[in-house]
């Protein structure tokens, strides 16, 4: 039987498709990075080893640059 994880926008609650979500596993901690393109957000958190969450997101409209950031760092977690 085939597993399938779905995410879905913590904004709009609608469905993320796969090329727009990852998880990249670091020494210490677990990155995970979701993008919405109906709301033109990214969400990126970081969940470490003794149990704190670091949670940033990202905006079109306003942080045109971060979001370009995050859209990379979302692209080379893919790759890894």
């Amino acid at each position: 039987m085939l597993h399938v994880d779905y995410q879905e926008c913590p904004r709009c609650g609608g469905m993320i498709p796969r090329e727009d979500f990852a998880e990249a596993r670091g020494p210490d901690r677990v990155d995970k990075f979701v993008y919405c393109e109906f709301c033109g957000v990214g969400y990126e958190a970081s969940f470490y080893d003794d149990g704190s969450v670091f949670a940033l997101d990202y905006r079109a409209a306003t942080e045109p640059v971060a979001l370009g950031k995050f859209l990379q760092r979302l692209a080379d977690a893919r790759v890894a």
